[in-house]
């Protein structure tokens, strides 16, 4: 009992917070479980010649206590990882010290940044259909992830490949506010990360873990509201919305092609080097926000609206809405609006710092008044 209790109060210190305690409480009980273990095995009861613990049963019964003790900790782990709050962003910086650093994300992006010239981008395995498509609610947003492909990104630019390891949205519960990244003062109601790791790297998280600044590469689209047809490249998500409404809650949807989510045309992309946007706020990111924005209707808003942050047995509901984390400083970044190169330029290199008058680039409001 003495055992149970003490990685008990270990588990409930660690989901408060305090490492150094939890973990030298957990070293305790492994002392104090090594103790027992030996004197088990040296006491015999007077006059006869049994010991205190049977062997093979005794050690079958501590073995089960220790696993389960085990993964209430790992539990406890994965919950003190994910007690944060888009409500209150302030603590962040106490979850993770980068959280406060000079290369974070969201920024404030402008027309009027500096503009270059780069290579186009290069989309490989984009189109290719997906074996699987498994979409679920983490109660922070919806993450769509697959199998069987592997989509690459490349040129734009960027000095390497990277990888697509998964998808998510950031939204809010009107058409003023959702986007992450604000364009021109005007935030959009949607945003769509497509999160890519450097070819280099096994998975995301070694990318992650790495702390190399161009470990992660972003894809970023923001949608505006049209009411007209429902945008057919993102039914295949809202239409199954309803069956990842709670927290855990997860679905396999119908394989699409990935590159029907990025607007036809990337001609024209912001860039910058900044962070993830969730603590531990890594800032390991290259970014890309595409200019021309995608569309969503009204209905399918609403479908990503109605889902709950709380599990789907908790008796109070919470919706994920207003998931986006505030605009943070640039701290003299640099940051500039691409154009793809018409030219044939064989390296993703930016080419040169040339300033180009953007004629072309559509003056799009990115959310509708008729709502």
């Amino acid at each position: 009992m003495l055992l149970a209790g003490n990685m008990l109060l270990a588990g409930y210190m660690l989901l408060a917070g305090n490492m150094l305690l939890a973990g030298n409480m957990l070293l305790a009980s492994n002392m104090l479980l090594a103790s027992i273990w030996r004197l088990g095995h040296s006491l015999t009861f007077p006059h006869t010649k049994i010991r205190f613990f049977n062997t093979n049963f005794s050690l079958m019964k501590i073995v089960v206590l220790i696993l389960f003790f085990y993964i209430l900790l790992c539990r406890c782990l994965e919950n003190r990882e994910n007690h944060w709050e888009y409500s209150d962003q302030s603590k962040w910086c106490e979850i993770s010290a980068s959280c406060c650093g000079k290369y974070q994300s969201p920024i404030q992006l402008w027309d009027s940044d500096r503009k270059k010239r780069v290579s186009p981008f290069e989309f490989t395995n984009y189109t290719q259909l997906p074996e699987t498509v498994t979409m679920k609610n983490n109660g922070k947003t919806t993450t769509i992830s697959f199998t069987g492909v592997t989509p690459a990104l490349s040129g734009g630019g960027l000095q390497h490949t990277y990888i697509l390891s998964s998808l998510h949205f950031h939204w809010g519960m009107d058409n003023y506010h959702g986007a992450e990244h604000i364009l021109n003062n005007k935030q959009a109601p949607i945003e769509l990360h497509m999160v890519h790791y450097n070819s280099k790297f096994f998975n995301l998280s070694e990318a992650i873990s790495s702390d190399e600044r161009d470990a992660v590469a972003v894809l970023g689209v923001l949608y505006r509201i049209v009411n007209k047809k429902s945008n057919p490249s993102l039914n295949q998500i809202t239409s199954r919305l309803r069956l990842v409404k709670y927290n855990g809650q997860s679905t396999r949807i119908k394989p699409f092609s990935f590159r029907k989510l990025i607007p036809a045309s990337t001609k024209h992309f912001f860039r910058y080097s900044g962070s993830m946007t969730t603590p531990e706020c890594n800032e390991v990111t290259v970014w890309t926000i595409i200019r021309e924005p995608g569309y969503i209707t009204n209905a399918q808003m609403k479908t990503f609206r109605k889902l709950c942050s709380t599990d789907v047995d908790e008796l109070v509901k919470k919706t994920i809405g207003n998931n986006y984390r505030q605009v943070q400083a640039l701290h003299r970044r640099n940051v500039y609006l691409g154009v793809e190169s018409t030219n044939h330029i064989t390296t993703p290199a930016i080419v040169n710092d040339e300033t180009y008058s953007f004629t072309d680039i559509p003056n799009t409001v990115l959310y509708d008044d008729d709502y």
